[in-house]
């Protein structure tokens, strides 16, 4: 039976490694994690797309128990479900590139996994707002609760639509511009701290268990809020220059 150890060898180049390693938690713990799930997977003769799929589940589970549930422990739940698809994420291009079933459309089916937790995971936090107590901190003068549901759209809005720019650009100009912008081994020190705090696959869901342990649902939506709003203004920014 395939270890992760193997997995590890044959599904990650230096090149890829060098790239990857700057998204902390993604390559550190998100990256080894899913090298053991990718294991039944591939027992069980699991087609990549296939996995892409079935990960879009935990997403939507993910958004109505952290958005709609009454208790704690629904929330909790929520938020684990959201590192579940993280983990998931990470298994259908393990299984593709292991068994050399690597496709355009895998790729297509990959991304739209992503960008749906990512637009999910932020509007379910600032619903969740509407179902949790006060904050035991008042951060700032309070706020009324719909606010909050506003500001996480708001928020998928901002991390989406700096994508979108960035995508069309890739399209438009050359192969090498392309790679230039979606490789994070040229990433500043600025850049490599935004990408670990708003990468879906990164520390930001890490920040969203505490926020949600903690009863900070609020600061959480707010600070997420700001950070990929200047962080789109920035992307954009650069993008639209010559």
């Amino acid at each position: 039976m395939v270890t992760p150890g193997e997995l590890a060898r044959k599904t990650m180049t230096e090149e890829k490694k060098k790239s990857a390693k700057n998204d902390i938690f993604a390559f550190y713990i998100g990256r080894p994690i899913s090298y053991v799930l990718t294991i039944p997977f591939l027992a069980a003769g699991m087609k990549p797309n296939t996995v892409s799929f079935l990960s879009l589940f935990p997403s939507l589970l993910g958004f109505l128990f952290l958005g709609f549930g009454d208790t704690m422990a629904e929330r909790v739940t929520g938020t684990a479900l959201f590192f579940l698809w993280n983990f998931m994420d990470g298994v259908d291009g393990n299984i593709a590139r292991y068994t050399n079933q690597t496709s355009k459309l895998g790729v297509l089916w990959d991304a739209t996994s992503g960008y749906l937790a990512m637009t999910l995971m932020y509007f379910a936090a600032g619903i969740s707002v509407m179902h949790t107590g006060a904050s035991p901190v008042a951060l700032w003068p309070q706020l009324p609760d719909y606010y909050y549901i506003i500001f996480g759209a708001l928020t998928s809005i901002c991390a989406l639509f700096s994508r979108l720019v960035m995508h069309k650009k890739m399209i438009l100009f050359t192969k090498e511009e392309g790679k230039k912008l979606s490789d994070k081994s040229t990433y500043s020190g600025i850049r490599l701290l935004g990408l670990n705090l708003t990468s879906p696959s990164g520390f930001v869901q890490v920040i969203l268990l505490l926020a949600v342990l903690l009863n900070f649902n609020r600061a959480f939506v707010m600070f997420y809020f700001i950070i990929q709003l200047t962080a789109a203004v920035y992307s954009l920014t650069v993008l639209l220059k010559e």
